[in-house]
């Protein structure tokens, strides 16, 4: 599991906490325990930086869904800081300006949190069991001259190895929910080529009903959904 969460900052009825990496429905609920037991200690208003978050898939978003809602009750509500990738992925899920999800702000280069939410100066915050914490980036010696040491080729070849795994994992996904939508296709055009054939006095014409669409049309959807089905399922 690819995922850190941490508590940035914190105040009486606000806090800040950073994700990063990739929130899938391994590590959906890791985040969503984070941030509800914030709402239980009293804070409304919450904001995600997730400035360095990959990748989140349709089980994370409704995780933040479920967080905001509950923040709603307490006159708040959830904020999200993301990169314009993460950005364009919620806009595709969520209605935008809808009270009912959280708001998503576009994260720049140099956009921290501080300018977001004003919070107190730094203090010791609670450390969550099995939350790992991301190692801050390494700082360079004033007049030092950076240095970067190659990655191993056994390293490299082993990370292409295991992306490559991810890949495939995912288009097959993708490939099993395209045949399960078309199958689900073909038989609702054969349910109305099926209504059509009933409709009276027509024939199964639905133009004789005023309809731009008879019983023959959806048969011939109906197969041409199958077909594209069977290639999704030969391509598995």
């Amino acid at each position: 599991m690819d995922l850190s969460v941490r508590v940035v900052e914190r105040r009486p009825r606000s806090a800040t906490v950073a994700v990063a990496g990739e929130l899938d429905a391994s590590g959906s609920h890791l985040v969503e325990g984070v941030l509800q037991h914030l709402v239980g200690q009293g804070c409304a208003n919450l904001l995600l930086d997730a400035g360095e978050l990959r990748f989140c898939d349709v089980t994370g978003a409704r995780t933040l869904v479920t967080v905001h809602a509950r923040l709603r009750l307490e006159g708040g509500g959830l904020v999200v800081l993301a990169q314009p990738m993460v950005c364009r992925l919620f806009g595709m899920l969520w209605p935008v300006d809808s009270p009912a999800h959280p708001r998503v702000l576009k994260a720049g280069p140099s956009e921290t949190t501080t300018t977001l939410i004003r919070l107190p100066a730094k203090r010791h915050f609670p450390v969550f069991r099995g939350v790992e914490r991301p190692r801050p980036p390494a700082r360079q010696a004033a007049g030092r001259r950076a240095t970067s040491r190659p990655e191993p080729p056994e390293d490299a070849l082993e990370r292409s190895r295991r992306l490559r795994r991810q890949a495939e994992a995912r288009l097959q996904i993708m490939r099993e929910k395209a045949e399960i939508v078309l199958s689900t296709m073909a038989e609702v055009h054969d349910r109305l080529a099926g209504l059509h054939g009933r409709l009276p006095a027509s024939g199964g014409s639905g133009a004789a009903c005023g309809l731009p669409c008879d019983g023959e049309t959806h048969h011939r959807k109906a197969e041409e959904c199958r077909r594209r089905a069977a290639d999704y399922s030969v391509s598995q």
